[in-house]
């Protein structure tokens, strides 16, 4: 474990869960599907493969102070706050030179903060297999979800024949393709050669530099500031960040890089995209109904309710809907509408948000 390292990106907002998720106070601060907040069931999966004091969180100055409140186990030193918000691609940058600066030989991970995942020791097997395979081949190595059904709400990766590792298949990708319409989704699942893109990806810090010097300079040539450890690294960093071009990792490297390989995830996985992911996480009465909080229901099948404020709630006479509590707002929502939040969210009052 010596040269690995973790970064978590924990910038987003997880505008589909709101009224919980706010700027200041995201979905990943929270405790959605479990006991522990979000972040926190990250930490400690990634804790296991690569050491408690290896593991960074990439964050946005408005979650800045909440993540220090709810996450007491992360040090001060350990979160990382971009001075704006300018995607993936420039987030990928700062995480390397940041390890870089640690140690030049090392190999890192990047992880969403948002994901749900049980089986840790699956996960712990197939992470040290990319840690090892990334350290030996020198290429950028993505964990791809075998797909369940036709998904357009996720990237796919088109992959070649296996190879294998230590007693775990890999593919060299073909491409990477951005969310589908449905027809291509299904023509996706049918071919049996694409992996759902879960956002996680490992490489060495040599081989991920060396892409982005390729295939982004304009977002990357500027971190080469950073090269001089006599700088100050968070200043130097504000100087041109909010210049950087906007641009996602997909877009700017992976979708054009030669040398990018899938490891199928032996373990469960949910992105935990919208309120309805509760019911595939949460116990269920014998109607159907989840409840995170106190809750009655009455003639009412396949609810889900979510309050961690322990106020009391009724339902009567309703199916698939979603009830949800903070103390200032109340959200109420058929599950068909539950991907559409964010819709809402052009109306509510900018205070709530």
């Amino acid at each position: 474990m010596q040269n690995r390292y973790a970064i978590i990106m924990a910038g987003g907002v997880g505008e589909r869960f709101w009224p919980v998720s706010r700027k200041n106070s995201p979905k990943h601060l929270h405790a959605i599907t479990g006991t522990d907040n979000m972040l926190k069931q990250t930490f400690d999966r990634l804790s296991e493969c690569v050491g408690y004091d290896r593991i960074f969180v990439i964050t946005s100055a408005p979650q800045a102070k909440a993540m220090q409140e709810k996450c007491p186990f992360l040090s001060p030193d350990k979160i990382i706050v971009e001075p704006c918000g300018r995607d993936t691609c420039a987030a990928v940058a700062l995480a390397a030179k940041l390890v870089k600066r640690l140690d030049k030989e090392a190999v890192f991970g990047v992880f969403p903060a948002d994901q749900t995942i049980a089986d840790k020791g699956s996960f712990k097997l197939a992470l040290n297999t990319a840690f090892e395979l990334a350290s030996l081949t020198k290429g950028l190595f993505t964990i791809g979800v075998k797909p369940t059904f036709p998904a357009t709400g996720y990237g796919y990766i088109d992959c070649c024949s296996p190879e294998e590792f230590c007693g775990l298949k890999y593919y060299r990708a073909r491409k990477f393709v951005e969310k589908p319409d449905l027809p291509t989704a299904e023509k996706y699942i049918a071919s049996g050669s694409y992996f759902w893109n879960a956002g996680m990806f490992v490489w060495t810090v040599e081989a991920i530099e060396k892409a982005l010097g390729l295939y982004a300079p304009e977002v990357f040539e500027p971190f080469g500031l950073l090269d001089d450890k006599s700088v100050d690294f968070l200043k130097t960093l504000s100087s041109f960040y909010s210049d950087l071009k906007k641009i996602s990792i997909d877009f700017a490297v992976m979708e054009k890089a030669d040398n990018i390989y899938c490891l199928p995830a032996p373990f469960d996985w949910d992105d935990v995209g919208s309120w309805t992911a509760l019911e595939r996480h949460r116990p269920k009465d014998k109607f159907g109904n989840v409840v995170v909080g106190n809750a009655v229901f009455l003639d009412s099948n396949s609810n889900t309710v979510f309050d961690a404020d322990g106020r009391f709630t009724a339902v009567l006479g309703l199916d698939n809907v979603v009830v949800v509590h903070t103390k200032d707002a109340t959200l109420v929502c058929d599950k068909k509408s539950a991907e559409k939040i964010k819709s809402l969210l052009k109306i509510v009052p900018e205070e709530l948000k």
